[in-house]
């Protein structure tokens, strides 16, 4: 039999001693035929860590070092590991026993694939099974290929679900601090070189019990997870770059930063650029980008123009003449692919400027939500209503559509108080990027979440004055910076 590869585990431990027994036997029984290397990294753990792990240093490594995050610690366990494949496991996670074994064989079978990722159980504190499948509990559809186009809009890999090669490790690690999250950068970053593929079993047990980093937090700790995807998603608009991204695809990161820090912002009950400031020497970088684009948009490349001017909106968001000069040269740009102005999937919504989602299921089954919603906002108002409809028939679809007629008149225009999204499927965070408000009775997860929610008069009301402010702040900054520097006479009014 020909000599299994070497597989490096890494654990990334902090203040999990009462799960980490459980982790490190779960890596320890792995039926692996080959040789694996455990590499836990304690990050500056306070409580007795260094004892659990003793009984175990015959059979791993043990690093120690000051507490620096989760980011830290895996930077230091790739920097320490040997393995051709490179493994993850949290301590407060498990492995089932042919997780190594399954991936190594998978990788060895396919050797263009840079990354291996898979499903995943949710177990509790005392192992038993709470979700049997976590992609099918929270929507998550797996893809395979060069994923790249998707990551920059959402991560849909799991650290411990992932196996990498090794020698990608000089393109991915170590993370800077702006990379968020080991998984998400991970993937991203080999997405760029190599393709990424999945097995649909669960091969990674996540251990939910209260204390988790990320699934299920809510209130203060939901708002440092979306601060530091802030700083991620202005990473991509300002200096990510790679032919396989189009403008669409820089777009999406756009809104959805827009979308995320308006909800933090009025979480805070703080102004925009409390929230969005100039990253370390942004006001530079932003102000060369905009050059660029002046330059590009005379030269007649309105779309190279654009992703300068979202370059210099990733390094500097207040930087108003390339704010007031986006949006019309984006809306130019939607015109001129479908000229006639149909709502083709999230980055050319023919709304106005203070959009509202719903769920068109919803409303049939809950008119009274058009009521709430219909005493904010008017046919006079720059405010359009966005229906996401994946599975109602058209039928079903038109019937709806009647009634709202009559409770939101409509007013001419090349923009529509109403847009029917038909066969909607996902896409999410694009379109909450887009989006300042959902019309609902329900509590959603994910980026819809973050929407100021509607479900009731004074709710409503609350929407009507943030519409109130956002448009009054687009008008007073397209007046204000377009007067003074416009873009090119081509492109901007």
């Amino acid at each position: 039999m020909n000599a299994r590869p070497l597989v490096s585990c890494i654990v990334a431990a902090y203040n999990y001693a009462r799960f980490l027994p459980r982790a490190l036997d779960s890596a320890l029984a792995q039926d692996y035929e080959g040789p694996l290397e455990i590499v836990v990294v304690d990050d500056g753990s306070t409580d007795d860590t260094p004892e659990v792990v003793a009984p175990y240093l015959d059979r791993v490594r043990y690093v120690r070092k000051p507490n620096g995050g989760v980011v830290s610690a895996v930077n230091r366990g790739v920097a320490e590991a040997s393995g051709e494949f490179l493994a993850f496991l949290s301590a407060d996670d498990a492995w089932p026993p042919h997780k190594v074994s399954r991936q190594v064989e998978h990788l060895l079978a396919n050797p263009e694939v840079g990354l291996l990722y898979s499903d995943l159980e949710v177990i509790d504190e005392n192992d038993e099974l709470v979700h049997r499948s976590y992609w099918a509990e929270f929507g998550i559809t797996p893809r395979r290929g060069r994923l790249l186009p998707l990551l920059v809009r959402g991560n849909i890999v799991s650290s411990g679900s992932m196996m990498l090669r090794a020698d990608l490790a000089p393109r991915v690690y170590p993370i800077p601090d702006v990379g968020a999250w080991e998984d998400w950068w991970t993937a991203l970053q080999v997405s760029r070189v190599a393709p990424i593929d999945f097995l649909p079993e669960p091969l990674y047990r996540y251990r939910l019990h209260g204390c988790n980093m990320n699934l299920g937090v809510d209130g203060p700790a939901r708002a440092e997870l979306v601060r530091t995807e802030l700083r991620f998603r202005r990473w991509m608009l300002a200096e990510l770059d790679d032919p396989q991204l189009g403008l669409d695809d820089y777009l999406a990161v756009y809104r959805t930063l827009l979308g995320h820090a308006r909800w933090l912002a009025e979480r805070d009950g703080v102004p925009l650029d409390r929230v969005l400031v100039p990253a370390p020497g942004g006001e530079r970088a932003a102000e060369a980008a905009w050059e660029r684009a002046a330059r590009l948009a005379r030269a007649g490349a309105p779309e190279a123009a654009a992703r300068e001017l979202l370059r210099a909106i990733g390094n500097a968001p207040w930087h108003t003449p390339a704010i007031a000069a986006v949006e019309p040269l984006l809306a130019a740009l939607d015109e001129a692919r479908s000229p006639t102005g149909a709502a083709g999937g999230p980055g050319a919504l023919a709304a106005r400027r203070f959009r509202t989602i719903a769920f068109a299921e919803e409303l049939l089954e809950r008119p009274e939500l058009l009521d709430a919603y219909a005493r904010a906002f008017g046919p006079g108002d720059d405010a359009s209503l966005v229906l996401l409809a994946p599975a109602l028939p058209e039928a079903e679809l038109l019937a709806l559509l009647a009634p709202l007629e009559e409770r939101l008149p409509a007013r001419g225009g090349e923009t529509a108080d109403v847009v029917a999204l038909p066969g909607w499927t996902g896409g999410e965070a694009a379109l909450a990027g887009q989006a300042h408000a959902l019309l609902s009775g329900r509590r959603v997860a994910g980026p819809l979440g973050l929407l100021r929610l509607i479900d009731g008069d004074g709710a409503a009301a609350a929407a009507r004055a943030a519409a109130e402010r956002l448009w009054a702040a687009a008008d007073a900054a397209a007046g204000a910076s377009l007067n003074s520097r416009p873009l090119a006479s081509n492109t901007a009014p």
